[in-house]
């Protein structure tokens, strides 16, 4: 898990150098959304954590809005805490993915993070109906709002970690 990790870490920062989004970055303007999610892994590599959501029934990673003014890195810590009640001590980031919905740009910011024994137990709170740990062979068998490319990225990570 240590080698994963170091991986991650490494990853993140060959991205963040190359497209710009270090922790004091602060990106908004009236177009566009920025959005924040996260693959959770637990104490097994081989599980993520996943959330029904409460409004649509879909399966989701655990994210959302960035807040005015808020980095990405401050954003993803206070989805987590406020969606799972848990708090991580570093995320990294993996990939993003842009989408158009009439006149607005959604940038969704895409972030990987483990949860250790110390950071809190995830519990349920007012975004989702139900949280479960899930393994690769679940993704199929779930209604997503996530793309097909956040899933392709999902489903890459959980095989990479479990070989």
């Amino acid at each position: 898990m240590t080698i994963l990790y170091i991986l991650l870490n490494d990853l993140s920062i060959q991205i963040q150098n190359k497209i710009g989004i270090g922790e004091n970055m602060k990106i908004f303007d009236n177009n566009s959304i920025d959005v924040v999610c996260s693959i959770i892994f637990g104490d097994t590599p081989d599980k993520v954590l996943v959330g029904k959501r409460s409004d649509t029934k879909l399966w989701e990673l655990p994210g959302g809005t960035v807040e005015e003014g808020e980095t990405l890195d401050e954003a993803i810590k206070r989805e987590l805490k406020e969606e799972l009640d848990v708090e991580v001590g570093s995320c990294n980031f993996v990939g993003t993915e842009v989408k158009y919905i009439g006149n607005k740009t959604i940038n969704l910011y895409i972030f990987a993070t483990r949860l250790y024994g110390n950071e809190g137990t995830p519990k349920v709170m007012n975004e989702h109906d139900e949280i479960r740990w899930i393994t690769i062979d679940e993704i199929d068998h779930l209604e997503w709002i996530e793309s097909d490319y956040v899933l392709g990225m999902l489903r890459h990570m959980m095989k990479g970690i479990s070989e």
